[in-house]
């Protein structure tokens, strides 16, 4: 399938885009500088309102630095988001922007719908469980649904704010944006990678697999995950061969149990067949690992230190 035609049937599956608005730049209403990095709390203006979010540069940086979108994995952690991810709260080894801020990458992380500041008041939480947790990520999927569009859908512009917000910025520079992301996180990377050609380049830890295999196994997602009318046609083996010739790098557990690695390896036997055919063999990347659903440490510096060389 020509990359053409599938971002047209991602977006016939999305449904209405929420109205974009014209980029301005962050509120910023914190800044301090934490082991050699410098973090800013923002406050981007997004399509359904405020999107919260971290940006971090090291001090020592070479300006204007490449933009880097990390984006935050799932867990059913609903209370941490791009805490998580600047390394700030949580496990240390999901802290992989704070890692590629220290590798000279401008990083903004955002909170998506549902996590940490993007969840209603604890006074309202308490008093509606329809708004703790799961719930309210549900709630929104549902909302999204009866207006005709998707959570999905609902995420990727809140993306494509934040590129927006990026090329204002003069500390970088947006023709070197890329995305990183683990698990939920990846799946959003490959995402908008499709829906927006400002993704220069991508690395997805353990974000994917074959939807027609979590069908048949009764494995259950996120739900910005299932789109509409996604099967058969736009599963991931279509999606992600449609991102030639932009440089991908895919780390994938050979025992992860939420997403087989044998769908896995079907897609990227796909991927390359499209890579090579765009004259890219060489920028589509598979890094297996012995291991579960996982980001290994040593994967994560290894991909970094690729994407710095690569945009």
């Amino acid at each position: 399938m020509e990359p053409t035609g599938a971002r047209q049937r991602l977006l016939d599956r999305l449904g209405p885009l929420p109205t974009s608005v014209h980029p301005s730049p962050p509120a910023v209403d914190r800044r301090f500088c934490l082991d050699g990095i410098v973090f800013e709390r923002w406050r981007i203006r997004g399509p359904r309102g405020d999107i919260p979010a971290y940006f971090l540069l090291a001090e020592d940086a070479q300006r204007p630095a490449p933009p880097l979108l990390a984006i935050h994995p799932h867990g059913r952690q609903f209370e941490l988001g791009k805490s998580l991810v600047a390394g700030l709260a949580g496990d240390d080894s999901r802290g992989y922007g704070r890692a590629a801020a220290h590798e000279g990458f401008g990083v903004l992380i955002p909170d998506l719908p549902a996590f940490e500041d993007r969840r209603p008041p604890l006074s309202e939480r308490k008093r509606n469980y329809a708004l703790q947790g799961e719930g309210y990520e549900r709630l929104l999927a549902m909302n999204a649904l009866v207006h005709g569009a998707t959570l999905q859908g609902w995420i990727l512009a809140d993306l494509s704010a934040c590129a927006d917000v990026l090329a204002l910025d003069a500390r970088v520079d947006a023709s070197r944006l890329s995305a990183l992301g683990q698990s939920f996180g990846g799946q959003e990377v490959l995402f908008a990678m499709l829906h927006d050609a400002r993704f220069r380049a991508g690395v997805v830890s353990c974000g994917f697999s074959l939807v027609k295999l979590l069908c048949e196994r009764s494995i259950s997602h996120n739900l910005a995950l299932y789109l509409p009318g996604m099967l058969p046609d736009l599963d991931f083996d279509t999606i992600v061969p449609a991102l030639a010739p932009r440089p991908l790098t895919i780390i994938a557990g050979r025992r992860d149990d939420i997403f087989p690695f044998e769908g896995v390896e079907a897609i990227a036997a796909r991927a390359r067949d499209a890579y090579r055919t765009a004259g890219a063999e060489d920028a589509f990347r598979l890094r297996p690992f012995d291991g579960y659903h996982d980001l290994p440490q040593a994967e994560l510096q290894e991909a970094l230190l690729w994407l710095r060389e690569t945009v």
